[in-house]
């Protein structure tokens, strides 16, 4: 019998202990957003576009610039190229997903091993890259496009990852490939 209660005892005990550590005592969980905030804000996504507005048919460059903004040095990895780095969202007008390039498929079907780069960013330092936006979705048709980035970083740097402020870019008619001229 008191092997029985001994053992409740010390249950209780490590059950309470286990719940008090973890934050999560009567059922209550308790948030930690300083920890994410911490975290977030130690490197920063931005967004720009070469042009607000291109012909259809014209490259869509967007620069991608990923800054740290704490006060210590970090790692962040790269893989074969920028597109392998980042993932996209572009939408149409109306809010609707733009589909995928045949390149941008290639992209994700291909599960080959890559070696990765690391980059060592000092506080205030960048890593810049500039991608062609409309090499990965189809972008042929005139309207008005948003685009926003996300890099995933390592969990203990950003554990959602980080998104970049979103661009707009309007597509316009091409303008004519031939001029008529009048020859003397």
């Amino acid at each position: 019998m008191l092997n029985r209660i001994t053992i409740t005892v010390l249950f209780l005990f490590l059950f309470s202990v286990c719940q008090a550590s973890t934050g999560q005592a009567d059922g209550v969980i308790s948030p930690q957003p300083e920890r994410v905030r911490e975290q977030s804000s130690k490197i920063r996504l931005s967004a720009k576009l070469q042009q607000e507005s291109v012909e259809a048919g014209q490259s869509v460059l967007l620069t991608l610039t990923l800054l740290n903004t704490s006060n210590e040095r970090l790692t962040v990895e790269s893989y074969r190229n920028a597109y392998d780095d980042y993932s996209f969202v572009v939408t149409d007008e109306e809010g609707k997903a733009v589909p995928q390039t045949a390149k941008m498929k290639t992209f994700i079907l291909d599960d080959s091993i890559v070696s990765s780069h690391a980059h060592f960013l000092a506080p205030g330092q960048a890593l810049e890259c500039s991608i062609c936006v409309n090499a990965l979705f189809d972008m042929t048709l005139r309207g008005k496009y948003t685009i926003t980035a996300k890099r995933i970083l390592p969990i203990h740097q950003c554990p959602d990852g980080v998104t970049s402020n979103p661009e707009f870019v309007t597509i316009t008619k091409p303008s004519a490939a031939y001029t008529i001229k009048e020859v003397k």
